[in-house]
């Protein structure tokens, strides 16, 4: 019987010999296993094994417990296991267990995931967008006009960019957003557009950027070619998202390029937008005689004159019987001309019917806002000449456009011995 039971054990892996000593327990195990064996093995009732007793005794045998060790099954023991895959039951059911394959998931967005009945699977996770916001990198321009929808923004993030809104179809090709350098503080866009008409001053316009965030416009001027970096800021004009505003510039003699730079109510500046060209030619001069009070508005301080007024003085009568009260001068009296848009005057002559009457010490201001005053030349005295008229040559060095121009009382007192008959100017076209 036991050379029987040692056959039956070793035809189920249980040799009598070494294996044993390969699992936990060693002899002790064997032992153990045998007696059961022994003490359960079913026979009939003569005593012998038949068939039957045979599937009685393994059944009992394969589901009793004392066919497995209570210990762990070393890994070595295992069999191989296919590339990239775990063991277990993917199948939904009570099943014998099998290699399940592991898929390739190993992007920054991917995940793994489980499906019963199926096994493992890999999804990607999608940034979650705004449902009008498009967000990509887009090298610090605008995106192509085949991606988004019309009415869209796109946010850089190689840069932090906004830009937006599309429109049939087509990003705006400025952003209305871009982050400054440092500090914090927003950028604007820079100005759609920037032209020049020159002439003896040039006449900016610029267009803002449809921006809240635009309040002003810087204008810088370079000579022509010169580029943005050598170029001189002149001064600024305010503005509204999307305005169109004018700037003018009585520049030098010359090609000039001109460049509008965005400003925030912040301090954000965008980049330049130019150049816009434009030259400034040489005027050239001559005197507008006859009546020109179409042209020109003469006003002056009140109680310079006891008879007549300003106006006289531009009417073209050589004959007008206008005339100064005797009065001292300062800074308060004057006799002022505006032409209504700024003009250069280099050269002026006075008429007066008794040209050695003194008429006190004046001095030249000019102004393109009727403000602030501008001096030209040194102060030179009005009357007393030799001859009439009177050549007013201290205006000779003035070289820029100006609307008002004005004499202003300096010293000495007006006389109220000539009549003043008109003033004449020498105006540059």
């Amino acid at each position: 019987m036991t050379r029987f039971l040692s056959a039956i054990l070793l035809m189920l892996g249980f040799a009598t010999g070494s294996s044993y000593a390969q699992a936990p327990g060693g002899a002790a195990t064997r032992a153990a296993v045998q007696a059961n064996i022994s003490a359960s093995f079913p026979t009939n009732g003569a005593g012998l094994i038949t068939a039957a007793t045979m599937r009685s005794f393994l059944t009992q045998f394969t589901n009793s417990t004392f066919f497995w060790s209570s210990d762990y099954v070393p890994l070595s023991a295992l069999m191989p296991a296919p590339a990239n895959a775990i063991v277990g039951n993917a199948t939904g059911t009570t099943n014998l267990v099998a290699a399940i394959a592991l898929p390739s998931c190993s992007g920054a967005s991917n995940a793994l995931t489980w499906q019963s009945g199926a096994g493992f699977g890999c999804n990607t996770i999608a940034a979650t967008t705004p449902a009008n916001a498009l967000v990509g990198n887009f090298s610090g321009a605008a995106p192509t006009s085949g991606i988004g929808a019309d009415g869209m923004y796109a946010i850089d993030i190689s840069n932090g960019s906004i830009y937006g809104p599309r429109a049939s179809g087509v990003w705006p090709s400025t952003a209305v957003y871009t982050p400054s350098s440092g500090g914090g503080v927003p950028n604007p866009p820079a100005p759609t557009s920037i032209s020049a008409v020159g002439g003896l001053s040039v006449s900016l316009t610029i267009v803002a950027p449809a921006s809240p965030l635009f309040s002003a416009a810087y204008v810088y001027r370079v000579a022509s070619g010169g580029g943005f970096a050598a170029a001189t800021y002149l001064g600024s004009v305010s503005g509204t998202s999307g305005a169109t505003l004018t700037y003018a510039n009585s520049s030098a003699v010359g090609a000039w390029d001109y460049y509008a730079v965005s400003i925030s109510a912040a301090g954000g500046m965008s980049g330049p937008t130019g150049p816009a060209s434009g030259t400034v030619r040489a005027p050239v001069f001559a005197y507008a005689t006859g009546d020109q009070s179409a042209n020109i508005t003469a006003t002056s301080s009140s109680g310079l004159f006891a008879a007549g007024n300003a106006e006289w003085l531009v009417n073209g009568n050589m004959s007008g019987a206008a005339y100064f009260n005797t009065s001292a001068l300062s800074s308060a009296v004057y006799l002022q001309f505006d032409f209504g848009t700024a003009k250069i005057v280099n050269e002026a002559r006075w008429y007066q019917n008794s040209s050695s009457a003194p008429e006190g010490t004046w001095q030249w201001l000019a102004s393109n806002d009727g403000a602030t005053w501008t001096s030209i030349g040194s102060s030179f005295a009005l009357g007393g000449a030799s001859s009439s008229p009177q050549t007013l040559s201290t205006l000779n060095g003035n070289t820029t456009a100006w609307r008002y121009y004005r004499i202003s009382g300096v010293s000495g007192s007006s006389s109220a011995s000539p009549y003043v008959n008109q003033i004449q100017f020498q105006i540059g076209s």
